[in-house]
């Protein structure tokens, strides 16, 4: 009787997988550890990474707000020794040049606050470098990036040789726009960097003119701040300077503020200009007649335009009659 030739390797197959099993089941056991324990064994170093992962996450959310209300607690600082400054400037406690003196000394101060943020973010950042060697970083990125064209030109290259047109034209296309988004990325953090240097320029020149402006403190009702917002627009900086404009930025038909020589009118110059022609002009200027009882209005002149000469009552009269201001009644 014929031997089946087709089982008989499929039996062998199977009877080798049993085989294996029964190694590495033997393997296991020899090893002490049971599926059960196994299974325990990764379900608890799962539990730990997870309550590691929870407390690294806690303690990550915990430094952020300690951070921000660290930097909340300082700029509340910074306002009220701002107020306080002012406060003592309009009781004139303190001179100009005491006051000048003073907020700059703020500013610098948290400029500094904010360079060291800058440097501790920084010094954050390098920690995940720590160990590793830069040149050879620089190295495997530029090997990375040449294996990368190297592999494309090969691909061109057997491309051409088939004749495979779309595929070339593909190609093309595709390292195309990868010039063309590396460009619009290099574009885009040159605009963030040049909009930030203006911010920052606008902030020295035209955000300082308006925080101290005697015109906005004696005469508007409106804050330095509120009048920033709203007429800040009507100043170009141009060579470090604030340059006034009776339009804000962007209107058209807009001209310069310039007085009879043809300079650029100072920044109180300029807002009070451009408040007169404001229809608003009376809501925005302060009001100079007090209230109640105690309220004055200025001298005028008497009715012969001569000025007042303190005189009163009878004495008036009399001295009225003696300068010929009026005619004594004819006798009867």
């Amino acid at each position: 009787m014929r031997k089946n030739t087709t089982i008989a390797p499929a039996m062998q197959m199977q009877r080798s997988n049993h085989l294996q099993m029964f190694a590495v089941e033997s393997m296991r056991l020899l090893d002490g550890e049971t599926a059960e324990a196994k299974a325990a064994r990764e379900a608890a170093e799962a539990e730990a990474a997870r309550v590691a992962a929870e407390k690294a996450e806690a303690d990550r959310i915990a430094a952020e707000k300690a951070e921000a209300d660290r930097i909340a607690a300082e700029k509340a600082a910074d306002e009220a020794e701002r107020k306080r400054l002012d406060d003592e400037k309009a009781a004139k406690k303190l001179t100009d040049k005491e006051y000048e003196f003073l907020t700059d000394a703020l500013k610098h101060k948290q400029a500094a606050r904010d360079a060291k943020a800058a440097l501790d973010a920084a010094n954050a950042k390098l920690k995940d470098f720590e160990g590793l060697d830069a040149a050879a970083i620089k190295k495997l990125v530029a090997d990375q990036k040449k294996a990368a064209d190297d592999a494309k030109a090969a691909e061109l290259k057997a491309a051409e040789a088939a004749g495979n047109v779309e595929r070339i034209k593909q190609m093309m296309g595709e390292e195309h726009q990868k010039v063309v988004s590396e460009l619009e990325t290099k574009l885009a953090e040159k605009d963030n960097a040049i909009n930030a240097a203006q911010k920052t320029i606008e902030d020295l020149t035209v955000g300082s003119a308006f925080s101290q402006s005697a015109y906005i403190r004696d005469e508007l009702v409106l804050t330095p701040a509120i009048a920033r917002q709203v007429y800040a627009p009507h100043f170009d900086v141009v060579n470090g300077k604030p340059v006034p404009f009776d339009k804000p930025r962007g209107e058209p038909g807009r001209t310069q503020l310039v007085d009879a020589s043809g300079n650029a009118l100072s920044v109180d110059a300029a807002l009070k200009k451009i408040i007169e022609a404001s229809p608003d002009r009376d809501r925005l200027v302060r009001s100079k007649i007090g209230t109640g009882a105690s309220s004055k209005t200025e001298k005028t002149t008497g009715s012969n335009g001569g000025e007042d000469n303190g005189l009163r009552g009878a004495a008036r009269i009399a001295a009225a009659l003696e300068a010929g201001a009026l005619k004594k009644a004819p006798a009867k």
